[in-house]
């Protein structure tokens, strides 16, 4: 059954947002607009979380017990659980940047096992997500 929910994963379905559309969903239509001639490097920041901020894998089992299992998120500051999250990934207009996760420091990069699944998703550090961003430049 893990396989399948894994397989569904990546079986990504319906309309894609781009990059841009994510961020601008994010911050919201004033705030990018300013935000673009204000501060730039925060929407190639964005940008950069939105593509590059998080991975999702299969759980290694020699070191499951090492990771931080959740059973809940937080989509908008609302809390919803990790079945409703899991459900989302599927989504092409899946947008990290809505999401927040239990007990994550934004200074570290952190592996959260989702729930009672075999899923394993890292949220990176935003120091790696500005070494991803001084590499591309």
């Amino acid at each position: 059954m893990m396989c399948i929910i894994f397989a569904f994963l990546f079986g990504f379905m319906g309309i894609s947002q781009t990059t841009d559309q994510k961020v601008k969903e994010f911050l919201g239509e004033d705030r990018y607009n300013e935000t673009v001639q204000s501060n730039p490097a925060l929407i190639t920041f964005l940008q950069t979380k939105v593509e590059d901020g998080f991975r999702i894998s299969e759980v290694n089992e020699v070191k499951k017990s090492s990771y931080k299992k959740i059973n809940s998120v937080y989509f908008k500051k609302q809390e919803i659980s990790i079945e409703d999250f899991l459900i989302s990934l599927n989504d092409e207009s899946f947008n990290i940047l809505n999401y927040s996760f239990p007990d994550h420091n934004s200074n570290e990069t952190t592996h959260f096992l989702l729930g009672d699944s075999s899923i394993l998703l890292s949220v990176y550090s935003n120091s790696v997500i500005n070494n991803k961003v001084a590499t591309e430049r």
